[in-house]
């Protein structure tokens, strides 16, 4: 098959991916408008205090990574979120997303913010990013739960359950089926796909 001819059936299938996933894009935003709003909450109280900044960053990635994945949408709100702390570059280079993340650190420099309101609004930020994916416990719940403690919001995790279930998707079985041909057009809309399935 000639390369023209590829191309045009991956920009087709790229098409029909955005027509057909559009219902679960349009929900994945507004999920990242939550979270923006919480972060920018957070962004104002913890504004000239790098150790705390950095602190409550490292904690969501702890939340995120805990669960084995971190997503696109994910690594957008922190990149987003780094940019706005205006982190050292000595900072940035202590991040990860490889999984190794100093829970006892991070800890000991959230529990020792003396601001209510601070705590308060970190704490509420951590639940909002466990339940981002809809889903309730796991290892997420394990590391939410020891954050809020250092926090002194532990109750907080109570909250989690509701939470969840207001960023479930739902899908009806017409919906989910119209997502899953969605991912598959997603996947042959790569050139390679294409290339090597033609």
């Amino acid at each position: 098959m000639s390369k023209k001819k590829g191309s045009l059936l991956a920009r087709f299938f790229a098409w029909t991916s955005n027509q057909l996933l559009e219902p679960r894009l349009r929900h994945a935003e507004w999920v990242r408008s939550e979270l923006r709003q919480s972060l920018s909450e957070i962004l104002t109280l913890v504004k000239n205090q790098p150790a705390i900044s950095l602190s409550t960053l490292e904690g969501a990635m702890a939340i995120a990574l805990a669960d084995g994945e971190f997503e696109d949408e994910e690594w957008e709100l922190y990149s987003s979120f780094m940019r706005q702390l205006q982190l050292s570059d000595e900072q940035l280079q202590g991040l990860t997303t490889n999984g190794v993340i100093d829970l006892v650190v991070i800890k000991a420099t959230l529990s020792a913010i003396g601001d209510r309101t601070c705590r308060e609004a970190i704490s509420s930020c951590y639940c909002l990013f466990a339940a981002a994916d809809g889903e309730t416990g796991g290892q997420e719940q394990v590391v939410l739960t020891e954050l809020l403690e250092a926090l002194g919001y532990a109750g907080m995790a109570a909250e989690l359950p509701r939470l969840a279930n207001r960023f479930r998707r739902r899908e009806g079985l017409r919906a989910s089926l119209r997502g899953r041909l969605g991912e598959a057009c997603k996947r042959w809309s790569l050139p390679r796909r294409v290339s090597n399935t033609w």
